[in-house]
């Protein structure tokens, strides 16, 4: 069975954990078996901290298996290409987050759209990663999901809402896909129903490897960056801005949290958000302070 050593150690765990690809996985024996989407019955897990084994890749696309593990992502190799301030401001994020990379899957971008469409307003793994499962067990193939076969998963609005989405998608965007620039498929997926701003740079953040400046300015981020002080900003984004302008062009930019994070940590940018929502939804939400890698740079830092 192959393995790959990965010269450091590494979190598979909290990797998988905020990418919008987990419902793609069932835990098996301490496998991380895909179930959803291209390459089914793939399946990897860490032999030990720095030794990942898989099966099921085809021969020569080993970097399949970087790219769902997250592994081809390394932090470190963002670093040196900022200034020293800010070197200095997201160093101890960087050092509470080794091992963590960035979970994607440039192959299966109909379903992971889904996934990121059933996230809005709601609990991601109580609920997205359940319905999604359901979806495939039932409906199976998405361009056959139907306001009346969606109700087989669930009444909630968000099903009711995902067969107008899925044919915005495929007439409107799947044909663009890889042929434009992030930054304007951004603009165009905000044509679609109930598609804003964070819901698009959510999809391209986890579609591709070319779009990891891209972090979306859900809550998570917006009190992270606060709390630690990474960013000074006003505005998280702007609805009708962002529908009009590329971020380049907007006049709204040198206050808004999307750019300032784009334009300060460049590649790095997404990273940092994904980790910021393991960091408030795991650490701050439940106020571990004591148990908070970060706590040192925190302005709400508690003793308890």
């Amino acid at each position: 069975m192959p393995s790959m050593n990965l010269g450091r150690v590494y979190n598979l765990d909290m990797s998988l954990y905020p990418s919008f690809t987990y419902p793609f996985y069932s835990r098996i024996d301490g496998w991380y078996v895909r179930v959803i989407g291209e390459y089914r019955g793939l399946r990897f897990k860490l032999e030990k901290p720095n030794v990942l084994r898989f099966e099921g890749a085809p021969v020569g696309f080993e970097h399949i298996v970087l790219e769902f593990t997250g592994l081809w992502f390394d932090p470190y190799s963002y670093v040196s290409r900022l200034s020293s301030s800010r070197i200095s401001r997201i160093w101890p994020l960087i050092e509470a987050y080794d091992g963590v990379g960035l979970a994607i899957d440039p192959y299966s971008r109909l379903w992971l759209f889904v996934s990121i469409m059933l996230s809005r307003h709601t609990d991601f793994h109580l609920n997205t990663v359940r319905w999604v499962r359901r979806l495939a067990e039932t409906v199976g193939d998405l361009r056959m999901l139907t306001t009346d076969n969606s109700r087989m998963v669930s009444r909630s609005f968000h099903l009711s809402q995902l067969p107008m989405q899925i044919r915005f998608y495929m007439e409107r965007i799947e044909p663009l896909e890889d042929r434009i620039d992030p930054s304007i498929l951004r603009v165009k997926l905000q044509e679609g129903p109930w598609i804003g701003p964070k819901t698009a740079t959510s999809y391209l953040l986890f579609s591709r490897k070319d779009a990891t400046y891209m972090a979306s300015s859900d809550v998570h981020f917006q009190r992270i960056s606060r709390r630690i002080g990474l960013i000074d900003w006003r505005i998280p984004w702007s609805l009708s801005m962002c529908r009009r302008y590329l971020c380049i062009d907007c006049p709204l930019r040198s206050e808004c949290l999307h750019w300032i994070a784009r334009m300060e940590y460049g590649g790095l940018a997404g990273w940092i958000q994904t980790v910021a929502y393991i960091q408030d939804k795991l650490l701050c939400n439940r106020r571990l302070c004591n148990e908070c890698k970060v706590r040192s740079i925190c302005t709400e830092h508690r003793s308890t």
